[in-house]
C-alpha cells in the first residue's frame, strides 16, 4: 500500500511540475510575442502617431509581465499576456 501511495505521489509531483514548466514556457512565449509587437509598433509610430498611445500602455504591461514571470506568478502572467496580445496583434507583424 505504501508503494502505491508513493508511486501516486511521485506521478502527481512530476505531472504538476511538468504543467508548471509548460505554463512558464507559454508565459515566456507570450512575452516574446508582445516584444515583437512592440518593436513593430515602434516602427509605425512616425507614420501613425496614435499608435504611440497603444505602444506606451503595452510597454508598461510588458514590464509588468516580466515581473510576474520573475516572481513565478505564472497564472496571472498568462491571463494578462493573452489580454494584451489581443490588443497588440493588429499592430504586430503576425
Amino acid at each position: 500500500m505504501k508503494k502505491i501511495i508513493l508511486s501516486l505521489l511521485v506521478i502527481f509531483t512530476f505531472s504538476a511540475r511538468s504543467q508548471t514548466l509548460n505554463s512558464y514556457e507559454q508565459c515566456s512565449a507570450n512575452i516574446e510575442l508582445l516584444r515583437s509587437d512592440l518593436r513593430s509598433m515602434l516602427k509605425k509610430i512616425p507614420a501613425m502617431p496614435p499608435i504611440g498611445e497603444v505602444y506606451r500602455a503595452a510597454r508598461e504591461r510588458y514590464d509588468v509581465l516580466q515581473k510576474m514571470r520573475g516572481a513565478m506568478d505564472i497564472d496571472s502572467c498568462l491571463v494578462e499576456s493573452e489580454k494584451i496580445l489581443r490588443i497588440t496583434k493588429p499592430y504586430g507583424r503576425r
